[in-house]
């Protein structure tokens, strides 16, 4: 963890566990969790944290973005910031940085060219 960014590392599965209600059924939805308690102090590295792949990002609505370096950053979603033509073209959110003095919130933004997936986080789960 570095300036409030991850490595996410998909496709290696480190154990299964069962979907939450809501995602049953839909394709690519995952969980992950924390390496450590500094990343985000919403969430340990106890919980199982659900991503789903298609439910639409809201204000203030918890999410994961990955870029094209496939670095993850978990945070808040702020909305887009729109190019001149009225379309979306940054990605906007809030996410918690560990400085040693405790957290600090931070804004960062990610370019739609830079962003290589984000997903609404719908929930956590305490690992048995």
């Amino acid at each position: 963890q570095d300036n409030g960014k991850l490595i996410l590392e998909i496709g290696r599965a480190r154990e299964w566990i069962t979907r939450p209600g809501e995602m049953q059924g839909v394709s690519n939805a995952f969980a992950f969790s924390m390496a450590d308690d500094k990343t985000n102090p919403r969430y340990t590295p106890q919980d199982r944290i659900f991503a789903h792949p298609a439910r639409s990002l809201t204000p203030d609505c918890h999410m994961v973005a990955v870029n094209a370096s496939d670095e993850a950053f978990v945070g808040q979603f702020v909305g887009w910031r729109s190019d001149v033509n009225g379309q979306p073209d940054v990605l906007e959110m809030r996410v918690n940085e560990y400085t040693g003095a405790g957290y600090t919130q931070k804004h960062i933004s990610i370019t739609r060219q830079d962003l290589k997936a984000s997903f609404r986080i719908v929930g956590t789960m305490e690992a048995a």
